[in-house]
């Protein structure tokens, strides 16, 4: 069962879509990509998911850090990411808050 939520802005050239994927024993994602008029995907621009899901879609909630994974596509000529983000979850402890 494919279970995502996208929203489309069209742009002129292309649509620019907004995704959140939630697959069933899958951590959510959300991404952004350009598409064609048919919906075709032609250009991957940004996916944002928990840290170490790639590495292991099976894992809890417990086994997954604070932290989230941020992949960027700046390049048009390659399908791999350029950059990659990881961004750890603000906790307040008693240095900070």
């Amino acid at each position: 069962m494919n279970n995502i939520q996208e929203l489309k802005l069209d742009i002129g050239f292309a649509n620019l879509v907004v995704g959140i994927g939630n697959q069933p024993n899958m951590f959510p994602e959300v991404y952004i990509a350009l598409a064609d008029k048919d919906g075709n995907i032609i250009q991957d621009i940004a996916l944002a998911r928990p840290q170490g899901v790639s590495e292991n879609p099976d894992a809890t909630n417990e086994e997954i850090n604070k932290t989230i994974e941020c992949l960027i596509w700046t390049d048009e000529y390659t399908d791999n990411h350029t950059h990659k983000y990881e961004i750890k979850m603000y906790e307040e402890d008693e240095n900070n808050g």
